[in-house]
């Protein structure tokens, strides 16, 4: 899918948390979020972002812009990624990446949706990880993802991810930048 522009994104943006906020499903009662979620899910929740520009997104490519300039990934820690927006569970960052990302990742609970705002890279996406880490409680980490499809993306594309799927930027053209979205499953139909 191409045809994504600056309408399309602040529409992205301003609906589609709203939209999938009508099923977010209830937290089972014998499992707790994290000290670090919570906090998210707190923060968030205080001060939910209802709009977000299209300067405001310009000014954080301008800051990967900048660091690329100056020779260095857009921070020092992986996953390269700022946060700009959170409302309950759902997440919604910038990822600049002037180099592939160090891992590949599994989100268990999870869907991502990605939408590259700038540049050209690859995606490898499925497949299995090899030797997998856990991190953030529900994610897994590789290294190395084995099998997958190898799917090229430009400016336009739009990637949707499921939960358990393995994916990772495997190669930026000089830069890559996207607008990841991550969202809870839907809630399950009430019986």
């Amino acid at each position: 899918m191409k045809m994504i522009d600056r309408t399309g994104c602040a529409l992205l943006l301003a609906v589609a948390p709203a939209l999938a906020c009508a099923q977010t499903p209830a937290a089972p009662a014998n499992q707790q979020p994290s000290p670090a979620e919570q906090a998210m899910i707190d923060a968030a929740q205080a001060a939910p972002p209802a709009f977000i520009s299209a300067e405001q997104i310009s000014d954080y490519i301008a800051e990967g812009r900048a660091a690329e300039a100056a020779g260095q990934p857009w921070q020092t820690k992986p996953p390269f990624m700022r946060s700009v927006g959170a409302v309950g569970p759902f997440v919604l960052s910038i990822e600049y990446r002037n180099i592939p990302a160090p891992d590949y990742t599994i989100h268990q609970t999870e869907y991502e949706l990605f939408v590259v705002l700038e540049g050209s890279g690859s995606m490898r996406i499925g497949g299995e990880l090899k030797d997998p880490f856990r991190y953030r409680r529900t994610n897994l980490a590789s290294k190395v993802i084995v099998g997958g499809e190898e799917r090229k993306i430009s400016k336009g594309d739009v990637l949707m991810i499921s939960p358990k799927t393995a994916h990772g930027v495997s190669q930026s053209d000089g830069k890559l930048v996207l607008l990841a979205l991550h969202m809870p499953p839907p809630a399950a139909p009430e019986k």
